[in-house]
């Protein structure tokens, strides 16, 4: 029984070396990138790779829905 909480502890502490940090970076971070975590380059490329993901996401959800009406209007013409 006391290996297991040993065990636990470790592992509790070990995550919170991980997870302190990163919860740091993201307040910090907030809405807005303050000039002192990043660099003008790195922050002008983190704004290009999430303006292509909205794009991606925005030109699937497009295909989505367009595949969605094809199987619909094709189910239709099958059945009527």
């Amino acid at each position: 029984m006391q290996v297991v909480l040993i065990a636990n502890a470790i592992v509790y502490l070990a995550l919170s070396f991980v997870t302190v940090p990163l919860y740091s970076l993201g307040v910090q971070m907030g809405s807005d990138f303050r000039p002192h975590i990043f660099s003008p380059d790195v922050k002008d490329r983190l704004l290009q790779i999430a303006s292509a993901n909205k794009e991606k996401v925005s030109t699937n959800i497009m295909q989505m829905h367009l595949a969605q009406l094809l199987l619909q209007s094709n189910i239709f013409s099958v059945c009527c």
